[in-house]
């Protein structure tokens, strides 16, 4: 079982000796990427060091008008949401959340949404395939909660293929920085930058059949490095948003199969400074406070017409 799976809480650092050096081919503008090597033991930082920035950090809503949506306070700096039927990454972002609604501020209508500027974004649609014997087959994918251990939270997927089998995957998010990770000269041979935002998935399928494998389609456009141990299918396309602008996009897949029923991807993300927020209203002005003082209008002159 990989440690990144269940987070041994006694684990402080982590260690990652031996690691193959890979470099993203194809756009100029994309992110570096590391292919950790297969054979390491990766042990992640204490959770202990990550400091939950509300209480609960993980609370089910609607978020930017989106239904079955789970939100994941990570930290000040990684805020991520997760949409229940896709099971896939909605957002990751910084700026946390604006509670409004009904459950929050008693006001009807309005719902939560995400404040401040995204690190990344999921795709859109289906993005789990399954494939036997590498060839593709349909299968769908099914939302089964949450689970808390070690101060972090797990999700649980079952990914039903088309023969009647299920598996079922677990997915962990947490947040990271290099220097809880990495040793300084690992870091700079790496373009790594003490304080970079990071965020870690982490991937664990208990059991897949020897002939099944599934993948994971994600973004991996904004992110300034990336670090993964097993992805395939690494490619851009263009898409045109609802203003009309063009952009690319970066996707690789994410693996599991029973050679490799683990896998970690880590994105880090040049560090966002968001404007101080707007004070808000005092509401204890008196009736003169706040107006504006009237000029007086000059007298009239006698004579004058």
């Amino acid at each position: 079982m990989n440690v990144f799976s269940y987070f041994a809480p006694s684990v402080s650092m982590l260690a990652l000796l031996g690691l193959a050096w890979s470099p993203l081919t194809g756009s100029e503008h994309a992110p570096r990427v590391t292919m950790l090597s297969t054979s390491c033991m990766p042990l992640l930082q204490s959770a202990d060091l990550v400091a939950r920035p509300r209480d609960p950090w993980v609370f089910r809503s609607v978020l930017d008008k989106r239904a079955r949506m789970i939100t994941v306070a990570l930290n000040e700096e990684l805020w991520v949401a997760y949409d229940a039927t896709t099971c896939s990454l909605y957002k990751a972002w910084k700026g946390g959340v604006h509670f409004d609604g009904a459950v929050y501020t008693t006001v009807h209508g309005p719902q939560p949404t995400s404040l401040g500027r995204p690190y990344t974004e999921g795709l859109p649609g289906d993005v789990w395939e399954a494939w036997i014997n590498d060839a593709p087959i349909a299968c769908t994918v099914a939302y089964k909660g949450y689970r808390f251990h070690d101060k972090r939270v797990t999700f649980q997927y079952d990914v039903k293929l088309a023969d009647g089998r299920t598996v079922r995957v677990q997915e962990t998010p947490e947040f990271v920085q290099p220097e809880h990770l990495f040793p300084p000269e690992q870091r700079q041979v790496w373009v790594l930058t003490d304080g970079q935002p990071g965020l870690l998935r982490s991937f664990w399928a208990e059991t897949i059949p020897d002939d099944v494998k599934l993948t994971l389609a994600l973004r991996t456009d904004h992110s300034t490095n990336k670090l993964g141990e097993l992805l395939e299918r690494e490619h851009e396309v263009e898409v045109v948003d609802e203003q009309g602008n063009a952009a690319k996009h970066s996707i690789a897949h994410m693996v599991l199969m029973a050679a490799k029923n683990t896998n970690n991807v880590i994105l880090f993300f040049e560090p966002i400074v968001l404007p101080p927020p707007e004070p808000e209203a005092n509401g204890d002005e008196t009736e003169d406070e706040g107006k504006k003082e009237e000029t007086p209008a000059p007298a009239k002159q006698e004579g004058a017409k």
